[in-house]
Order: C-alpha cells, then sequence, then structure tokens
C-alpha cells in the first residue's frame, strides 16, 4: 500500500468518526452568516465610505473566522489544553504500521475536504442571504471574491494545521491566541494606511479581474504542501509521550 492509498483509508477512518463534527461546523457557520448578514449588508451598501468605523468589524470577521473553515468541530476541540487528545492520537498511530508521511497526506486531505465543504456552504448562504452583495457581484464576479477568501482560509487553516500537529494541545492553544493579536494588529495596520482587505478584494471581483483569487489559492496550496514538509520533519524529532 503506497502512502497516498494509506493516508486516503486513515482519512475515510477519520471522516466516518467525524461525520457530527462537519455537520456541526456547517451549522456553525450558517449562524456565522446568519448573524453578520445586516453588517455584510451595510458593509456592501457602504463600501465607499472607508469613515465608518465599524466596516472594520467585517474585515476582523473575515480574518479571524473564515480561517477555521478547514477543521471540524467536535469534543476534540475543547480538549486540547486539558488532555492533549491530538497529540495522544498521532502516538497512538505511530504504534501501528504507519508511516509519517500517510498521517501528514490524511490530514492535509481532510483539511482540504472540510474546507471545500464548509467554505461552499458558507458563501453560498452568504451570497443567498446577502442582497445588496447580489447588487453588487453578478455570479461569476462572486466567484471570484469567494476564490480569494477561500485561497486565504486556505492560507491561514495550513498554518494552524502545523502548530497543531508540531506541538503539544497547550502550545497550540497559546498560538491560536497570539494569532488573535496579530489580526487585531493587522487591522490597526490596515485602519493606519486606510487599506480594507475585504473592500480591496471586493474591487477586484467587481473588475472581473482573477489575480487576487488565483494568487490567494496558489498560496493556500503552496503553504499547505510547506506545511506537510515541515511537519513531517518536526514529527521525526517530536516527542509524543507526555
Amino acid at each position: 500500500m503506497t502512502s497516498w492509498q494509506g493516508a486516503w483509508r486513515l482519512y475515510q477512518h477519520e471522516i466516518r468518526h467525524s461525520w457530527v463534527g462537519i455537520i456541526l461546523s456547517i451549522v456553525f457557520f450558517a449562524y456565522i452568516a446568519i448573524v453578520s448578514s445586516p453588517i455584510f449588508s451595510e458593509f456592501f451598501a457602504e463600501r465607499n465610505d472607508p469613515k465608518q468605523a465599524w466596516m472594520w468589524l467585517v474585515d476582523f470577521l473575515y480574518l479571524t473566522i473564515l480561517p477555521n473553515m478547514g477543521f471540524i468541530m467536535n469534543r476534540v476541540m475543547f480538549r486540547y489544553w486539558q488532555n492533549d487528545p491530538y497529540t495522544r492520537k498521532i502516538a497512538y498511530w505511530r504504534t501501528l504500521p504507519i508511516g509519517l508521511v500517510t498521517i501528514v497526506i490524511a490530514r492535509m486531505i481532510q483539511l482540504v475536504t472540510t474546507l471545500l465543504v464548509v467554505g461552499a456552504f458558507y458563501f453560498i448562504l452568504q451570497y443567498v442571504l446577502v442582497s445588496d452583495l447580489r447588487e453588487t457581484l453578478n455570479l461569476g464576479q462572486y466567484i471570484l471574491f469567494a476564490g480569494f477568501w477561500f485561497g486565504y482560509s486556505w492560507t491561514m487553516s495550513s498554518a494552524y494545521m502545523y502548530f497543531e500537529q508540531a506541538y503539544n494541545g497547550k502550545v497550540y492553544l497559546i498560538i491560536c491566541f497570539c494569532f488573535i493579536v496579530v489580526y487585531i494588529l493587522i487591522i490597526l495596520a490596515c485602519w493606519w494606511g486606510d487599506f480594507q482587505p475585504v473592500r480591496e478584494s471586493l474591487g477586484l471581483a467587481q473588475n472581473n479581474n482573477p489575480i487576487g483569487a488565483i494568487v490567494m489559492v496558489l498560496i493556500g496550496a503552496a503553504t499547505m504542501l510547506a506545511s506537510g514538509h515541515i511537519i513531517r520533519k518536526r514529527l521525526e524529532t517530536r516527542t509524543l509521550m507526555n
């Protein structure tokens, strides 16, 4: 059995035990789409007025929440600090005839498929709910807009994936909180420079310019592949026993 065949079987095993988590992820992002739809309606109606301070909330929501589309919501997410279940899972797999490459590829497959399913659901629902968005972008333009942010989500979720597998649960949670601080600093820097990521990506889509979506998707793919390579190297030397 090749590493890819083993990874696919390991992925299928994980999905059979995680389908409820995928449903919960879809429900969570449906909730986000519904609750945030009034904010996005105002944003798309007044996007040319950057003086509206609350409009930076849209950038913050996109930057902080969208990367989570690549992760399955389950009980494991809430036990990282307490008993580090993901490290325990990797340690168990390493007692079986499962190679590191197989483990890493299976995790990447899970990341991509979850991101595609949850991301497609979220962006479709957002397009349906926000009438100003439909008036601003036709379907083709919206695909470019969604593609840009899909690429961003892919990039950041790949970074999260690295820290998830390369470090223990407590360190991983601390790093996640540090990311929030980084997002806040990025928003402040954008505010100081009068640069709004969502508005700019919207402008690219309105102009039927695919370069933003293409570049972000390529960055996402490259980041995942680089993260996978580094994870494999890290797992070769990482101590998995607490």
